[in-house]
Order: structure tokens, then sequence, then C-alpha cells
């Protein structure tokens, strides 16, 4: 792959601390949160990353229950609970007690 199409993680990395930063302004947090959605659409495309067990319904940027609890500003449990009874959209890998939630059920959760 051209190194000019790959997506720099440091980038991402910014990204999710500007979200944090500015959850509280739902207008920039949700072009924010657009912003993150493309990156990781257009990087999923470019490089079809998947999580380890090779799960397609549950691609690697999907946000981890301590990511989403710091945009929350909630417990990781709070997540985990908001997970399990199906408020977040989410999917847990294999053998695994991960959650991967989606930026857009976060979105959701925020909005609702």
């Amino acid at each position: 792959m051209d190194e000019q199409q790959q997506i720099c993680p440091e980038t991402l990395k910014v990204l999710r601390r500007l979200m944090v930063q500015y959850r509280d302004r739902p207008a920039v947090y949700r072009d924010l949160l657009l912003l993150d959605t493309l990156m990781h659409d257009y990087r999923s495309r470019v490089e079809l990353t998947e999580l380890g067990s090779g799960d397609p319904g549950a691609p690697s940027w999907y946000l981890t229950a301590g990511e989403v609890a710091e945009l929350l500003g909630v417990t990781p449990d709070a997540v985990q609970k908001a997970c399990r009874l199906g408020r977040l959209q989410a999917v847990k890998r294999p053998g695994s007690r991960e959650w991967r939630i989606t930026p857009d059920s976060v979105a959701d959760y925020r909005a609702a």
C-alpha cells in the first residue's frame, strides 16, 4: 500500500483526544465523530483491518469500552452494562470479554 494512503495512528489519537475535550459541545462533537467515522471507514477500505479473531462484524476501529467511557464521562462498567442491555450497539470478540462499540452507537446514545 502507498505510504500516502495510510492514516497515521497518531492522527486517530489526536482526534479521539479532541472528541473527549469537546464532548460537551454537541455540534463540534458530532462533527468530530463524523470525521472519526469517515477516517475509520476509509482506513478499513484501504487496509481491510479486522480484529485478530477474523470476525468481519467487528472491525478493529470500533471503540473499546474504555474509550467510550472516556468519551461519555462514565465508567467502563457502565459502558459494558449499556452494551449488555442493548443500549449501545456492540460486538464481542469470540472467547473474550471485550466489547467493541460502533462510533454511530455512541453518538445515538449521547443524543438519547
